[in-house]
């Protein structure tokens, strides 16, 4: 596989993707003296050359054999990331069916959080600038290529962003954490299967949604939101429909990382 190398070069220019929701605030939680930088954490991606770009190299190689698969149609489903897709892509892992009209509020924190978990995507990707796995080859993908050729890797705003989603999910329904978590993990992960970013960027990801999360927490605002949710889903899960069983059980047995 690492003969491929130098199948990989550097494109001369990047534009800078981040993904927007649906019914997203106008602006966030945090202030812009709190913004999340994630230029002040984040290592510089794996180098050409280096062991652990070999490692990402190996990985986004040997996951192009699972096209067709239901992994792959499961990464090309979660490529579509919005409050409202994000809601649904979890309500196997909270036990209760969960969307926008059923919780509202946490609907209207999420837009609002989105803002704030877009920041460190925006800033390491105009600073990295790290190509993605796609570019210089025509190996497949679970996406449709155009949209990824301008845009750098590097952190992985799905990663970013559905990781805040999980840690905020988790924190608000505790007694499901280890669904929630391996859902989460699952949806990062399915940003390398699909081929639109390396194991590395995954990771970064979910790095600066971490740090996102916990810069959330300095917000009073977000902390009365939080309360506010808490109250919403408490009640949710008394009235709410169960999500469908069969199709529970065949996500589930997808979850397990590929590589």
């Amino acid at each position: 596989m690492r003969r491929l190398l130098s199948a990989f070069v550097v494109p001369s220019f990047f534009f800078v993707l981040v993904p927007n929701a649906s019914y997203a605030a106008e602006t966030g939680y945090l202030t812009e003296a709190q913004a999340v930088d994630s230029t002040k954490f984040l290592p510089p991606p794996p180098a050409s050359g280096s062991k652990e770009f070999s490692y990402d190299l190996d990985v986004f190689t040997s996951l192009r054999a699972l096209k067709d698969t239901p992994r792959w149609q499961l990464a090309h489903d979660d490529n579509v990331i919005t409050t409202d897709a994000l809601m649904a892509d979890f309500s196997c892992a909270i036990g209760f069916d969960f969307n926008r009209k059923t919780a509202p509020k946490f609907a209207a924190l999420f837009d609002k959080a989105w803002r704030d978990a877009g920041n460190p995507i925006g800033t390491g990707k105009r600073f990295f600038k790290r190509p993605r796995p796609l570019i210089g080859n025509e190996l497949p993908i679970c996406a449709n290529r155009a949209d990824y050729l301008t845009s750098s890797s590097y952190p992985s705003g799905h990663s970013t962003l559905s990781w805040t989603f999980t840690l905020i999910l988790t924190e608000l329904v505790p007694d499901r954490a280890g669904e929630i978590v391996k859902r989460g993990r699952a949806y990062g992960d399915n940003r390398a299967v699909c081929g639109v970013h390396w194991a590395s960027d995954v990771e970064a990801g979910r790095t600066a949604g971490a740090a996102a999360f916990a810069a959330l927490h300095g917000s009073s605002e977000f902390r009365n939101d939080m309360d506010a949710v808490r109250l919403e889903i408490a009640d949710l899960r008394r009235n709410a429909s169960k999500p469908d069983a069969a199709r529970c059980k065949t996500l589930e047995a997808l979850l397990p990382r590929p590589w």
